[in-house]
């Protein structure tokens, strides 16, 4: 059963767009890789960590079952809105 929707939430993912933001990061860390000297090291690495750690979040997200976020929005919200004022 969750074997099941979760192969529906991945059809309906929109995998153009997910796919440009991979295009769009691999020039960003091809770039970051040629400034560093043909380094990883220190700004590729990080980036790419950085990138990955990202794209969990962004899978985590967009495969949960929204009535979670509708339930906590007006908390992640208020949270939002307290670290921005401390900022």
């Amino acid at each position: 059963m969750l074997l099941h929707h979760l192969r529906i939430k991945l059809s309906r993912l929109n995998w153009p767009i997910f796919l440009l933001i991979h295009l769009i990061a691999a020039i960003g860390f091809m770039t970051l890789y040629s400034a560093g000297g043909g380094e990883l090291y220190p700004w590729a690495s990080r980036q790419l960590i950085r990138f990955g750690v990202g794209i969990i979040i962004l899978m985590v997200v967009a495969l949960s079952d929204m009535r979670v976020w509708y339930h906590y929005a007006y908390t992640i919200y208020a949270f939002s809105f307290a670290l921005l004022i401390g900022v």
